[in-house]
């Protein structure tokens, strides 16, 4: 069974920061919204994890723990 494709929904997520950090002036939702973009740039630039509509067969789930894995992996860098 699969389920639905998680990556337009986290990359919502990012473009809501971006409006706060807009609306708000506030820097820390601007510095925050690239990251969900590039988490899920980083997951499909690897290719190992996609959902069955983007030619994989890859569940919600483990679409979503790649995506929070290269959110994860990419906290140390500057």
């Amino acid at each position: 069974m699969s389920g639905a494709n998680p990556l337009a929904t986290i990359l919502s997520a990012g473009m809501m920061l971006e409006w706060l950090g807009e609306r708000h002036s506030d820097a820390s939702c601007s510095n925050a919204a690239v990251v969900p973009e590039q988490a899920v740039e980083m997951v499909l630039r690897e290719g190992g994890v996609r959902t069955p509509e983007i030619g994989g067969n890859s569940t919600t789930i483990e679409v979503a723990e790649a995506v929070a894995r290269a959110v994860s992996s990419d906290q140390g860098s500057p």
